[in-house]
């Protein structure tokens, strides 16, 4: 669970970024 969770978090997090300097363009 924890390894899952540790990729789950990977993924999203560049997810994120990327929507966020979308919304801040």
């Amino acid at each position: 669970l924890d390894q899952a969770a540790t990729i789950e978090e990977t993924v999203h997090q560049p997810h994120s970024h990327d929507e966020r300097a979308l919304v801040e363009r």
